[in-house]
C-alpha cells in the first residue's frame, strides 16, 4: 500500500516525542530483544459471557486510583525503553502459531472515521484480517511499514484502531481527525480506522506494554491472533509477515 502516508510524529501524542528522533545507535551493545516464540492472547473469548463473572469489580475511586498509579512515571518509562530498544520491544515469530494454540485478541470498541460505532470481533469475524494498534502517529508510522505494498500479498482488511487512554485525548484526536483522512487513499476505508477510548495502558496478554510503540497482529476468522510484530520492521521479519499472510490466506481458502 504505497498511498500510506506518515503523519507528522508530533501530532496528538500527547508528550515530546523528540527524544524519539535523537535514538543512538550502539554498535557494540548486545541486542538483548527477544524474540516472539509462544503465542499471546487472552485464554478465553472476550465474546464468552461465562468469563466477564470473573471480572472483579472496583468502585469508582478505586479505578481512580488504579488508573492514577499506572500513569505515574508510565510515559517516562515508556520513552526511556524506546530510546534503549529503538522501538522495538521483540523480535516477530518466524512462523505462525498453530490454531489450537493460539489465544484470542482483545473486542476493542470505537467509532470510525465515518462515525460508525465498531466492534473489533464483529468487524473482523469471519475472515483472517490485519490489525494495527497504536496511540500516536509514532506508533502508527511503525505500523504503517508493515503493510507497505501487503495488497500485493494479501487481500486481507486492514484495521487500524488508534487507542485512547483517557476522554481528553480521545476528543482530541476525533477533534483533529481531518488530519488522519488526508493520510487515507479514500473515503472507503475511513470505516476500518477507528478511535477507541479504553482506560487501560498496559496489554501483556497481547504484548502491547509500551503505549508510544505500535504492534502489528495478523488475526484469523476467529479473531485468535496466529502472528504478530512490533515497532519497526526489520527486511526478515517483513518476509515472515507476508509468508504468515500467504499461510493464512491458503488455510482460509481451504475452509
Amino acid at each position: 500500500m504505497s498511498w500510506l502516508k506518515l503523519r507528522s510524529p508530533n501530532i496528538l501524542t500527547g508528550v515530546c516525542l523528540k527524544p524519539l528522533g535523537c535514538i543512538r545507535n550502539y554498535s557494540q551493545k548486545i541486542d538483548k530483544t527477544p524474540k516472539l516464540l509462544t503465542p499471546i492472547g487472552l485464554s478465553n473469548s472476550p465474546l464468552d459471557s461465562s468469563d466477564k463473572s470473573k471480572q472483579s469489580k472496583l468502585t469508582a475511586s478505586q479505578r481512580q486510583d488504579k488508573i492514577l498509579r499506572e500513569m505515574r512515571g508510565s510515559i517516562v518509562q515508556d520513552i526511556s525503553e524506546v530510546q534503549e530498544k529503538n522501538g522495538k520491544l521483540f523480535y516477530a515469530p518466524p512462523r505462525v502459531f498453530k490454531k489450537e494454540a493460539s489465544l484470542w485478541m482483545y473486542n476493542f470498541e470505537g467509532k470510525s472515521l465515518s462515525s460508525e460505532k465498531v466492534n473489533l470481533y464483529k468487524k473482523c469475524q469471519g475472515r483472517p484480517s490485519v490489525l494495527l494498534l497504536f496511540v500516536n502517529s509514532y506508533g502508527e508510522n511503525q505500523c504503517k511499514q508493515w503493510i507497505q505494498n501487503l495488497d500485493k500479498i494479501t487481500e486481507f482488511p486492514v484495521f487500524f484502531f488508534n487507542v485512547q487512554s483517557n476522554i481528553m485525548k480521545y476528543f482530541l484526536t476525533r477533534l483533529f481527525s481531518g488530519s488522519i483522512k488526508s493520510s487515507l487513499p479514500s473515503k472507503e476505508s475511513w470505516n476500518n480506522y477507528v478511535i477507541s477510548l479504553n482506560k487501560r495502558l498496559r496489554y501483556p496478554e497481547i504484548q502491547w506494554n509500551n503505549r508510544l510503540v505500535g504492534n502489528v497482529f495478523l488475526l484469523d476468522e476467529s479473531c485468535k491472533i496466529r502472528w504478530a510484530g512490533t515497532g519497526f520492521p526489520t527486511n526478515e521479519e517483513l518476509k515472515e509477515f507476508h509468508a504468515a499472510c500467504k499461510y493464512l490466506q491458503s488455510q482460509s481458502s481451504k475452509v
